[in-house]
């Protein structure tokens, strides 16, 4: 039972409560989604990830932040161009891109 309840925690507090909270939906048991999370941080363990370099990544927050001002006035346009400013920053030399979009799902 602790450990159950330990592994809940820990889970839960590593995806947080919403990403939690979908899993249980989806599986209509803690047991499998607990299982299926679990897998899931396996396999992002695995991924050789980097951190951004301070310049990288106080280019991209800039420029995420001049999306975010035009967003009231235009913000289809805004959404588009923050969508390309995000695979821009998945497809940085860390690690491709498309392999954590698909690995992360």
């Amino acid at each position: 039972m602790y450990i159950q309840k330990e592994r809940t925690q820990r889970l839960r507090s590593k995806f947080g409560p919403r990403v939690w909270d979908r899993a249980i939906g989806e599986y209509g048991d803690r047991v499998h989604a607990e299982s299926d999370l679990e897998k899931r941080a396996e396999r992002v363990e695995q991924f050789n990830i980097r951190r951004l370099e301070p310049a990288e990544q106080a280019r991209y927050a800039q420029r995420w932040q001049r999306k975010q001002a035009l967003f009231v006035d235009d913000p289809r346009s805004v959404v588009n161009h923050a969508d390309v400013l995000v695979q821009e920053v998945m497809d940085t030399p860390r690690l491709s891109g498309q392999h954590i979009r698909t690995e992360c799902r």
